[in-house]
Order: structure tokens, then C-alpha cells, then sequence
């Protein structure tokens, strides 16, 4: 089986879609806060500290296609 998102190479384990209406700020309100409170509210700088945050959780070593 192919993964098209390359997210996990080493687990055959099956990943859904998000729901309908399912966001980071109402399913984990608190992590959202921290978010928004460390980046000063920037949209910008949450979107990048998101990638950090996937790049570290998903093993990708090719960062420099994130920035």
C-alpha cells in the first residue's frame, strides 16, 4: 500500500480524514492556546512551529522543503 502523504513508512496502521468541523482549537483547546500565546497570535509564526512539530512527530529529515 502506497501512502500518498509519505507521513509513516515504517506502520501499515490506517489514518482517517479529519471530521467535519474537527479543528486543532475546539478538539485540543489547550494546545491552541499555547500555540497562540507562544507565537504572540502570529499566523505565520503557528504554521511554522506546526511544521517543526510534524517534521519531528513524522521522523522527516528534509526540513529545509518546510521553511
Amino acid at each position: 500500500m502506497i501512502k500518498k502523504d509519505w507521513l509513516i513508512v515504517a506502520s501499515e496502521l490506517p489514518f482517517s480524514e479529519p471530521a467535519e468541523g474537527e479543528t486543532l482549537a475546539t478538539h485540543a483547546p489547550n494546545f491552541w492556546k499555547w500555540l497562540r500565546r507562544s507565537v504572540a497570535d502570529n499566523d505565520r509564526k503557528a504554521d511554522r512551529v506546526l511544521s517543526a512539530l510534524f517534521m519531528v512527530l513524522a521522523n522527516r529529515y528534509d526540513w529545509q522543503l518546510f521553511s
